[in-house]
């Protein structure tokens, strides 16, 4: 048996837009528009005048693209 799970985030798009995208055969193009950290540390350690100066889990831009 398989399973497929997966977290969309929904920013105010209308519900029937949504799930026209989630389940049509298109293509998915994401990326993150902000890094996100790997742990509360390296956040704490970060410059505020580098940018992308913190060890990230996921990178500025990380995304999918098919």
């Amino acid at each position: 048996m398989f399973f497929l799970i997966a977290i969309v985030a929904n920013f105010g798009v209308k519900d029937e837009v949504l799930f026209k995208r989630l389940f049509d055969s298109k293509p998915y193009n994401a990326k993150l528009p902000i890094a996100l950290p790997d742990s509360m540390d390296s956040v704490i350690k970060q410059s505020s005048d580098l940018p992308n100066d913190m060890k990230a889990l996921y990178p500025l831009g990380y995304g999918v693209t098919r």
